[in-house]
């Protein structure tokens, strides 16, 4: 058997599926707060939400996702103290270099109140097929292990494992001025086409959730559904974790600093999604979990492209669903 392939007698297979971020409400694009980096050579993945409440919150967040990849988490954590004093060092330097002067205020908040950050990171061993995740703070990991099921839930149409470019789903009735008719899904867009024939229209994904919420049924009938089962969420455990001030990575070395670290675990037979993000995306992710009646990783997997990830985030926010803030969202897949 050769290296690396393990009892299962192949390779274990790990692709980069998305990267999306997306700037709070109101805010420029520059105005992004939170930061992420993926190490493809050597499996690390790291995501950070910088606090919006203190100064070069952003620059804070990107140096500890940058230098939390360069080691594997194991060693991270043995030399935690020392990594720490690294990024503070560089974060001091970095924002000096860039502002040699500052206002009486900013140099207050640089000095004496110091920028502050949530940080999660987890690591992919291919050799031992198994993960080891550390996090401070509500930024989350997500563990899906994927399969197909029967279900006769209603769902929503991105929650469809589409295998090939067009397929079609029947629509019973609508809430808009639209007779009964299909949606059909391709590679990046929706369209409604009119069940006795014509011209298709193209929907949009925030026109696809107004046309849900006011109740209409997308399936009747029993359908292969990708469903999945969630095998691990990390640092948080359930929605009523999640509050307004969690535990942050702070600049100023007079700042305690605990880190929470996950167990070893191990992969299966079988393909795993593994989705990081930051807090307002993670606390709607485990409250779907939660309720039971949507997959939200299914919901997520179904996003093509920036446009479409943009376009749901903004449905999200409009509806209540998700908090006003940054978002960022990475996605790997894991063929073991």
């Amino acid at each position: 058997m050769g290296p690396g392939l393990g009892i299962y007698g192949r390779a274990m297979k790990v692709k980069s599926i998305a990267n999306f971020k997306l700037h709070k409400r109101g805010n420029a694009p520059h105005e992004y707060e939170d930061a992420f980096k993926v190490n493809e050579d050597y499996l690390r993945v790291a995501v950070a939400d910088g606090a919006t409440e203190s100064s070069f919150s952003r620059e804070w967040a990107e140096i500890l996702v940058n230098k939390s990849i360069d080691s594997p988490v194991d060693e991270l954590i043995h030399r935690w103290d020392e990594f720490l004093g690294e990024c503070r060092n560089d974060f001091y330097n970095e924002v000096r270099a860039a502002h040699p002067v500052l206002p009486w205020h900013s140099e207050y908040k640089l000095n004496i109140e110091g920028s502050f950050s949530s940080l999660v990171v987890v690591n992919i061993d291919k050799e031992e097929r198994s993960y080891l995740t550390l996090a401070v703070g509500d930024s989350c990991f997500f563990l899906v292990k994927m399969g197909s099921v029967l279900s006769d839930r209603e769902f929503f149409p991105w929650q469809k494992k589409y295998r090939r470019r067009w397929e079609s789903l029947p629509i019973n009735k609508f809430s808009w001025d639209l007779s009964p008719g299909y949606l059909i899904k391709s590679k990046r867009s929706f369209f409604y086409t009119p069940g006795g024939g014509g011209r298709s229209k193209k929907l949009r994904m925030k026109h696809i959730r107004q046309l849900l919420s006011g109740g209409s049924r997308i399936m009747e009938e029993k359908e292969k559904v990708s469903a999945g089962e969630l095998v691990d969420s990390f640092p948080i455990r359930s929605s009523s974790d999640f509050n307004n001030r969690p535990l942050l990575i702070g600049s100023l070395s007079n700042r305690e600093c605990r880190f929470i670290r996950g167990e070893k675990r191990f992969f299966d037979r079988g393909v795993y999604r593994l989705y990081m993000m930051t807090d307002a995306l993670a606390l709607w992710f485990m409250k779907m979990v939660e309720a039971g009646d949507r997959l939200p990783w299914a919901e997520l997997d179904g996003i093509v492209g920036k446009e479409e990830f943009e376009d749901y985030i903004e449905a999200l926010r409009d509806s209540g669903e998700i908090r006003n803030d940054d978002v960022t969202l990475i996605i790997l897949e894991i063929i073991n």
